[in-house]
């Protein structure tokens, strides 16, 4: 019910935004991050906001997750190299035996920076590299709230290769922590994006985090989606991937939607 009304809602804020529009000028057409787990090395333009939301549900044997409101992210456009950063906090409900819990996980405060315009249409010669800096902040509610911030320092490459597609690699760190304990973990992540249209392109990608969680086995990861843009100012994605681990049979899928103001 949760789900199906916030589809409803965020399918709503949707066509009327593609009613409402922006008016034209020369900005380019909106470029997100999500739906990917990788983040890519685009700006927002300066003095733009961009807005990321979206649903996520997560399955396992015995456990479901949904989270309202999945990867909700305010982009501010500094100038042509810098972002700031602003994740509101998503709503989760958990499902699992004798495990059930509601509430608010943490926000989230950051940047991105590019530090090297690369060439398009240059294949692997010439790539876009940029740093991407995040925390997580003690937000949430009590189920899902970590006392302790977690800075997260990803390093962005972008491969122009032609006119259509384009590659994407990140290597993160992140000072994790459970429950206030702390311990290290790194993520690495590949995703290659193909426009189908002049408004629609997908996207398939593979990733690790190494290790998955605190004295945990590393954790990997493929996913693939769709996206489709409805005016230069929004678009809609919808995405689905699994764990690829023996001793995890994860999967998620999931939808959303972004708006540049």
């Amino acid at each position: 019910m949760h789900g199906s009304r916030f589809g409803l809602a965020l399918l709503g804020v949707a066509v009327a935004g593609a009613a409402w529009g922006h008016a034209e000028d020369n900005t380019p057409p909106i470029n997100p991050d999500r739906p990917s787990f990788s983040t890519g090395a685009g700006i927002t333009p300066k003095g733009r906001l961009l807005l990321e939301v979206g649903y996520r549900q997560t399955r396992a044997q015995g456990f479901t997750l949904h989270e309202y409101g999945d990867g909700q992210t305010f982009r501010l456009g500094i100038n042509d190299r810098f972002e700031l950063r602003f994740g509101a906090t998503a709503y989760a409900v958990q499902r699992s035996p004798g495990a059930n819990a509601e509430g608010w996980e943490d926000g989230t405060l950051g940047c991105k920076y590019v530090l090297h315009n690369g060439k398009e249409n240059s294949g692997l010669r010439s790539p876009t590299y940029a740093v991407m800096f995040t925390s997580t902040l003690p937000t949430g509610g009590p189920a899902f709230r970590e006392k302790l911030l977690q800075p997260r320092l990803t390093g962005i490459a972008a491969f122009g290769i032609n006119e259509a597609s384009e590659l994407d690699a990140n290597l993160a760190y992140t000072d994790a922590s459970d429950s206030g304990n702390r311990f290290s973990t790194f993520s690495v992540a590949a995703v290659y994006n193909h426009s189908l249209s002049d408004k629609s392109s997908g996207f398939i990608e593979l990733y690790s985090l190494l290790p998955g969680g605190r004295r945990g086995p590393n954790d990997d990861f493929a996913d693939a989606g769709v996206a489709y843009r409805l005016t230069n100012e929004m678009q809609l994605d919808a995405f689905g991937g699994t764990q690829l681990d023996k001793h995890g049979q994860s999967a998620f899928f999931g939808f959303g939607a972004s708006f540049r103001f």
